[in-house]
């Protein structure tokens, strides 16, 4: 359906200010020249799944350029969540007293944590591992996680409640 090179190009100029308005309504990203690629990217990968039979390309376009930049934001926002500096000399020097409660939270909670709770903690929360990959890194069964992941949380959820009742 489509070609590519010249027609892409065209494609391009004729979407420009929608892809400048769709970028701008997704509040929180930065960095405009990476967000213009993958909202171009995004717009490339439309224009070569279209199916005119289910509606217009522009609504088409839009769904997919707009759900690709919501996800990069989500993306983001979950990396930024898991990479805070847990050290305390840093903490308080540059972020408010509640962060460096967090942070200070967080190291106490993982001591807590058994070995495998740990690696569940470092696969799946930082290198966003899902359940099954977890489970052929470590050969042991999905299930098996799943009681990692449950125990860690229950850990987790507990110290949360002792330390900051408010929460």
């Amino acid at each position: 359906m489509f070609g590519g090179g010249q027609e892409f190009d065209r494609l391009v100029r004729q979407y420009d200010l929608l892809i400048r308005k769709w970028i701008a309504q997704v509040r929180g990203l930065r960095e405009p020249d990476e967000c213009r690629q993958i909202a171009l990217i995004a717009l490339w990968e439309a224009a070569r799944r279209y199916q005119p039979e289910k509606g217009p390309f522009p609504a088409y376009a839009q769904a997919v350029v707009r759900g690709r930049l919501l996800s990069e934001l989500r993306r983001r926002r979950r990396r930024e969540a898991r990479f805070v500096s847990t050290d305390p000399a840093l903490l308080e020097t540059a972020a408010p007293a509640h962060v460096v409660q967090d942070g200070l939270w967080l190291d106490e909670t993982m001591r807590t944590l058994s070995k495998r709770e740990k690696q569940w903690v470092q696969a799946a929360l930082v290198h966003d591992l899902p359940t099954a990959a977890i489970a052929e890194l470590y050969g042991v069964s999905q299930d098996t996680v799943r009681s990692w992941k449950k125990s860690a949380i229950k850990k987790l959820r507990a110290k949360r409640e002792n330390i900051r009742p408010d929460a």
